[in-house]
């Protein structure tokens, strides 16, 4: 793979409970899972091939942000500092 670009995925999720999910935990999994799946269908779609021309690094799955205090509504913005994928390449 020498001269192959190499992709980082970086999932965050609150400590705010999530009621689609078991854990945040699982849920910051699930968002990793989901963009490391688009930007491979994106990359292939323009031929490029996984593990020939690309390649993901061990991914970040985080959950992360101050502790929930029952008042997701009150300090939504506060929290949703901590709900986001980021991705990079190199």
């Amino acid at each position: 793979m020498n001269g192959a670009c190499r992709i980082l995925v970086e999932s965050s999720a609150s400590k705010v409970p999530s009621s689609r999910f078991n854990s945040n935990d699982e849920l910051t999994a699930f968002r990793n899972k989901l963009a490391s799946n688009e930007v491979t269908a994106a990359l292939e779609a323009k031929g490029y091939k996984l593990g020939q021309d690309f390649a993901f690094q061990s991914p970040r799955k985080l959950v992360q942000g101050p502790d929930y205090q029952n008042d997701a509504q009150a300090r939504k913005a506060v929290y949703e500092e901590s709900q986001y994928v980021k991705i990079w390449a190199e």
